[in-house]
């Protein structure tokens, strides 16, 4: 893929990530979370860049937010969900170094909004 494909995917990502939303918690004292965190998308951009691995990143995503890891604070869980919904099979069927240049944009443009 060219550099302004990758751009062009990370955008559409970057929309459903911000876009997604959970419920989490017992019923009567649920909490919606909205979007993701950036910086946990960072952290997995990370562990694609050191593993270069697409089917380890998804089993990691798949098991993030059941773990005790994302239990550190009351939105962590809702954050790995919505990356969960987030990242589809258009992602996840990209050549690794594709993915990690996507990965790499969407991260840049979620943090950029935080600024």
């Amino acid at each position: 893929m060219r550099a302004d494909e990758h751009i062009r995917l990370a955008k559409t990502l970057s929309s459903r990530l911000r876009g997604s939303s959970v419920e989490i918690g017992p019923r009567g004292r649920s909490t919606v979370i909205r979007g993701v965190d950036p910086n946990e998308l960072k952290k997995l951009h990370t562990f694609l860049l050191k593993h270069r691995d697409l089917t380890k990143l998804r089993k990691l995503i798949e098991k993030l937010p059941r773990s005790a890891f994302a239990k550190r604070s009351g939105s962590t869980e809702g954050y790995y969900r919505n990356i969960q919904s987030g990242l589809g099979p258009e992602f996840y069927g990209l050549q690794r170094d594709d993915a990690m240049a996507v990965l790499g944009w969407v991260c840049r443009m979620l943090s950029s909004e935080r600024l």
